[in-house]
């Protein structure tokens, strides 16, 4: 974590400020960006939050929400951020909606959008002609990806050998 103040506060948060604090903490996408959290609770541990997930009503939104407490989901959330801030290409793993499994060997994941009324985060890429988004919570597994030159590369070296063998049984 770094701090994008440029001095250091003189005010001391108020007791409100704190409540708000332990509250947007106890949200459980706040678990999706891997914060040491061990000093902020320790500071918060005399307060009680402002509000809590039960206080807040949604009655426009779906209930089957991201599993934002999912190991697998979060690794891949992570995996997308570091991808998406460095602009590095990704390889990943995903459920389509009819269930079957698909494997996107390229593409270059541009941003995040979360959808308040799905509760859902989605992966918008490009780079891959046949995905354009992707709901974070169907993917199972997010990699660097090598670049499709390589790939191409060796799938021409492939050709040639394959030749080669051919020619030499001539």
């Amino acid at each position: 974590y770094e701090t994008v103040l440029l001095h250091k506060p003189t005010i001391p948060p108020s007791l409100m400020e704190r409540r708000w604090l332990k509250a947007v903490l106890n949200d459980p996408r706040v678990q999706l960006f891997d914060l040491d959290r061990s000093r902020l609770d320790e500071w918060l541990a005399d307060v009680d939050p402002l509000f809590t997930e039960e206080d807040i009503v949604f009655f426009d939104q779906f209930n089957n929400g991201d599993p934002y407490e999912d190991a697998t989901y979060q690794a891949c959330f992570r995996s997308l951020m570091q991808a998406i801030r460095k602009k590095t290409p990704i390889s990943f793993d995903y459920r389509k909606g009819d269930g079957k499994r698909k494997h996107i060997p390229y593409c270059m994941p541009e941003y995040l959008e979360y959808s308040a009324k799905n509760d859902k985060f989605r992966l918008k890429t490009s780079g891959c002609s046949y995905v354009t988004d992707v709901n974070v919570s169907d993917m199972y597994n997010v990699s660097p990806a090598t670049d499709p030159s390589s790939r191409r590369r060796s799938a021409a070296q492939k050709k040639a050998e394959t030749q080669a063998v051919y020619q030499t049984l001539d």
